[in-house]
């Protein structure tokens, strides 16, 4: 006996591409748009797989993206309320576009918050918003935690493309030993780490914000790293004790770099 076929899964890129060509050809039937899906993807497209892809469940993907090399999920779990959903997902991206943080806790608010205005669910009993549906919600649009990393969403790009190109002409003048780069960061030298190895669970102590200010420079090839400067307000910084009593300035900077 011949071993039965195996089923190809339909991607997300690919549902994108279906609904997007569907709504350019809005004359053509869904059997019009299986014989193209078909021919488009070198896979069997039929016209029941065309009508499921035109549902409102996979309104989403009008609005996603997908980075290059990836295709999407190709299994999804059914939604209870896809018209919520969809509402939900694009309200997830606009807040990803302003840069806020969302948890759990604020999906949750959010879709209880639509339940009530949106007025497809006037006469419906409330959801429970339970850990298994926001998980299932996560797991259907892949969202996942991540952590946002440094300021670059705050800063001020006006006329930057045109500053950083007048200054890598300026740059091109000289040769990259020669060329420095600097810029201050923190050191909280007193705090402790936050992770821990331990037999049960614990509970974290206050930890120690003491800071000093550093100024790290080096040149663009990395050959030459000038000794670190302290940047502060005291004359005599508590972290290095009292042999710094009779210096000050940069002739502290020297002689506790000489120590170190």
């Amino acid at each position: 006996m011949d071993a039965p076929k195996k089923r190809l899964p339909v991607s997300d890129k690919q549902r994108k591409e279906v609904r997007q060509y569907a709504r350019q050809n809005e004359h053509l039937k869904q059997h019009q748009i299986a014989t193209w899906a078909s021919r488009e993807f070198q896979r069997p497209f039929t016209q029941s797989m065309v009508c499921k892809i035109l549902e409102d469940r996979y309104a989403y993907l009008d609005e996603k993206s997908f980075p290059r090399g990836t295709t999407g999920s190709s299994r999804h779990l059914s939604a209870n309320n896809p018209i919520l959903e969809v509402a939900l997902y694009k309200w997830h991206i606009h807040m990803e576009t302003l840069k806020l943080p969302v948890t759990s806790a604020i999906i949750c608010k959010a879709a209880y918050s639509l339940w009530y205005r949106m007025p497809d669910f006037q006469h419906l009993p409330e959801p429970k918003w339970s850990n298994g549906w926001l998980q299932g919600f996560k797991k259907q649009h892949r969202i996942k935690q991540y952590k946002q990393s440094g300021e670059a969403a705050s800063a001020d790009i006006t006329g930057s493309e045109e500053e950083i190109v007048r200054i890598r002409g300026v740059i091109s003048n000289y040769k990259s030993r020669n060329v420095y780069n600097t810029n201050k960061t923190g050191l909280f030298w007193l705090q402790a780490p936050d992770n821990t190895l331990a037999t049960k669970a614990q509970s974290g102590c206050k930890k120690k914000k003491n800071r000093i200010t550093l100024l790290p420079t080096t040149n663009a090839n990395g050959t030459h790293k000038l000794d670190l400067w302290i940047i502060g307000h005291f004359k005599n910084p508590r972290p290095f004790g009292r042999n710094s009593t009779n210096t000050q300035g940069l002739p502290f900077i020297e002689q506790y770099n000489k120590k170190a």
